[in-house]
């Protein structure tokens, strides 16, 4: 068993430290990612990105971009990354 389309474990309110997902200890070993969820109009630049990826192609979009000094990020849809760690 791994991690499921539905993300188990409880959500905290808003301004509470730690994780968004607040995972088991068991869900922790089949699943080992801590979740930040965000949901902001800000990241517009990113959808575009990914709306350029997913031009004239039948593959999966990807993005990845990287700000100096920082490492590098992967961008892909929440659907393909469930099914990548199935």
């Amino acid at each position: 068993m791994a991690c499921s389309r539905s993300l188990p474990g409880p959500v905290p309110t808003d301004g509470q430290n730690g994780p968004d997902i607040i995972l088991s200890r068991i869900a922790k070993k089949l699943c080992p990612y801590n979740w930040e969820l965000k949901n902001q109009q800000k990241m517009a630049t990113i959808y575009k990105w990914h709306r350029q990826a997913s031009k004239n192609t039948k593959l999966n979009p990807v993005v990845v971009c990287k700000m100096n000094t920082r490492d590098p990020l992967v961008i892909l849809e929440l659907k393909h990354f469930l099914d990548l760690i199935r």
